[in-house]
């Protein structure tokens, strides 16, 4: 035979391409995921550093005025 594959052995070829296709892109998502992660918190501390630092700025005035 001239290496014809059954119909079962290319479907098992396409599931497992499918398969590792899947795993990879399981692996990007969960990288992505970290990352946003990562850039939600230097966000957040960002966010919390310039309201201490306005909160000071406006305590000095308020002190300074009086």
């Amino acid at each position: 035979m001239n290496d014809k594959k059954t119909i079962g052995e290319r479907i098992d070829k396409v599931v497992n391409e499918v398969s590792e296709k899947a795993g990879m892109a399981k692996d990007k998502i969960a990288a992505a995921k970290e990352n946003v992660i990562g850039i939600a918190q230097d966000i957040s501390k960002s966010v919390k550093k310039a309201a201490n630092d306005s909160s000071a700025v406006v305590s000095d005035l308020t002190h300074k005025g009086k």
